[in-house]
């Protein structure tokens, strides 16, 4: 999933979408993001802030990506949408220790990311500002 994230990241055009939890620090996705924010991709993330996650929330604030807190967050749920083209959903435990604690559904559907598009963007709207 990481890799296939990875993949994806590095080929948007116009905006990565993300309902995340960051309950794990992945260095490499920054590395990813990074690139794409400078090529001009808006990436905005809805993430929950917490202790144990406030250094990886602050990492992709440096770097640009735009972060703000849902006021309430969809549990265990996780999703992606690339360019209104794709959309990733994770489903799992909030904190996945094991990698068959969740699953994830990849959606190749430009209705569906629209809708989960619009979805986010509600959210959004609704969350506030991280620090």
């Amino acid at each position: 999933i990481e890799r296939k994230l990875s993949e994806h990241n590095a080929v948007v055009k116009k905006e990565i979408l993300c309902c995340h939890t960051f309950s794990r620090d992945l260095p490499t996705m920054t590395r990813v993001i990074e690139p794409a924010l400078k090529r001009g991709v808006v990436v905005k993330v809805l993430a929950p802030l917490t202790r144990k996650n406030r250094k990886t929330v602050m990492d992709w604030i440096h770097i640009g990506a735009e972060i703000r807190q849902p006021r309430k967050y969809p549990g265990a749920l996780r999703f992606t949408v690339f360019d209104t083209k794709a959309v990733r959903i994770t489903i799992g435990t909030p904190e996945v220790k094991e990698r068959d604690d969740f699953r994830t559904l990849w959606v190749e559907s430009k209705s569906f990311a629209a809708f989960m598009k619009e979805h986010f963007l509600m959210m959004w709207k609704d969350a506030k500002t991280c620090p």
